[in-house]
């Protein structure tokens, strides 16, 4: 009765799972990797097979075994392909620490290089429609 809390003492708001293959994105016109299918790549330096769930993780965890010269430029070429399949071209990497918002005209500084994160955060708080993985969520 006297709660502020309008749900109850340990009620949350629904979270929505997002499956991972909708985040992985195969960079177009790669010089590290091309795709064969959704979760296997072929790494265009050694013609080595990458198999894994996540294939993004999967593609680093063999550049990071096999090519760790080339290790910072494919995360970075890997990283701009999937930030632009998830906010639908709205946002892009400037550097490697560094997303700007081109709806905003805004940059965002990354806690760590490569991690995404903080440009989710923004697109599901000020741009829900841009995000493709959200569209018709919103009124559930």
């Amino acid at each position: 009765l006297n709660s502020r809390m309008s749900f109850g003492r340990r009620s949350k708001p629904k979270r929505h799972f997002i499956m991972p293959a909708l985040r992985q994105a195969a960079p177009i016109g790669s010089k590290y990797v091309e795709p064969v299918t959704e979760c296997h790549w072929r790494c265009k330096l050694c013609k080595g097979d990458i198999l894994a769930a996540v294939i993004s993780a999967g593609a680093i965890r063999h550049f990071r075994a096999t090519h760790p010269d080339e290790l910072e430029n494919m995360q970075y070429e890997l990283c701009k392909a999937r930030l632009e399949r998830v906010s639908d071209g709205c946002m892009e990497f400037v550097h490697p620490q560094l997303i700007e918002c081109l709806v905003c005209n805004m940059t965002y500084a990354l806690h760590k290089p490569f991690n995404m994160c903080r440009a989710i955060r923004h697109l599901k708080s000020k741009h829900p429609d841009m995000m493709p993985e959200y569209a018709g969520m919103r009124d559930r």
